[in-house]
């Protein structure tokens, strides 16, 4: 049977009034998560977050802000549902909600669109497409008119397709050995710092997330032959050190194509990586304040 790889992400600011997210009971969070079809896995935190794995991805809590990632079948739409009936929608002080094109879009519960007509019972937003319509591409709607990022505060998701082989060898099958040794023979450990959380599957994908500091890493590999997929997505870096990083993650994975899409204060040059050629580039200066690149 057949996993989509491809995911979608929400990312919930929550006004400074609000009680910290972090003093809410697990049940809120169990809750969450099966709304949208998946389950927590795991749990790590440190003094500034609380970080999930989900059987399908991730989901990061701060005091007042959330990054919920799913995968497969999901419809994240359910969980925010359950977020503006649980916290109210005047508590939520900017939402951004991403989509990544499918495989094998007919096998999902909804669309892009479909998801955007629920999304607008709370939220008067705009939306945008990244990429042509017949070409990888990703779809991004938000509502922050009030919202005024901090110049810290940046993203870097790759989005890979392809994975080599022999890559992809390592992440299928039952895994006995050390898990860092096997993290440190995969590469994986070259590619997130700090306190790491990770589960593979039966009989084949792997997740993981990883915390330090107010600074997330998380990976999702979806392995399978017919369509392998993986992600890496962090906040951890600066516009100087992104380019760095991604080239360090694709010597990991090796794929045959791949997007990137970033948000940063400012426009970053386009980058170049070797092996690759850039096809296409949409950069975009949104009304929340982030500059937004996908190439």
């Amino acid at each position: 049977m057949f996993f989509e790889g491809s995911e979608k992400k929400i990312e919930v600011v929550f006004q400074d009034s609000l009680e910290s997210l972090r003093q809410q009971p697990t049940s809120t969070w169990e809750t969450l998560v099966e709304k949208s079809g998946a389950k927590i896995l795991s749990k790590i935190s440190n003094d500034k977050m609380d970080a999930y794995l989900l059987s399908e991805s991730s989901l990061f809590v701060y005091d007042h802000y959330l990054v919920m990632i799913t995968c497969g079948t999901t419809r994240l739409v359910h969980a925010v549902q359950y977020l503006v009936q649980t916290f109210s929608r005047e508590s939520i002080k900017a939402f951004f909600y991403e989509r990544k094109n499918e495989l094998l879009p007919r096998a999902q519960a909804t669309d892009f669109f479909s998801d955007l007509k629920i999304l607008k019972q709370w939220f008067d937003g705009q939306s945008l497409r990244y990429g042509l319509e017949d070409e990888h591409h990703l779809f991004l709607f938000y509502d922050a008119k009030n919202f005024v990022p901090e110049k810290t505060d940046r993203t870097m998701e790759i989005l890979m397709h392809g994975i080599d082989p022999d890559i992809i060898k390592w992440f299928s099958g039952n895994k006995t050995e050390d898990r860092e040794q096997w993290r440190n023979k995969t590469g994986v450990s070259d590619i997130v710092r700090g306190n790491i959380d990770d589960f593979i599957f039966e009989p084949m994908g792997y997740s993981l997330n990883s915390i330090e500091d107010s600074k997330y890493f998380t990976i999702h590999i979806t392995p399978e032959a017919e369509g392998s997929y993986t992600s890496f997505e962090t906040n951890a870096f600066d516009q100087a050190e992104q380019k760095q990083w991604a080239e360090k993650v694709l010597q990991v994975f090796k794929p045959r194509s791949f997007d990137i899409m970033l948000f940063n204060d400012d426009v970053m040059g386009t980058p170049q990586f070797d092996g690759y050629q850039l096809k296409r580039e949409f950069k975009d200066r949104i009304e929340a304040g982030y500059c937004t690149q996908y190439f």
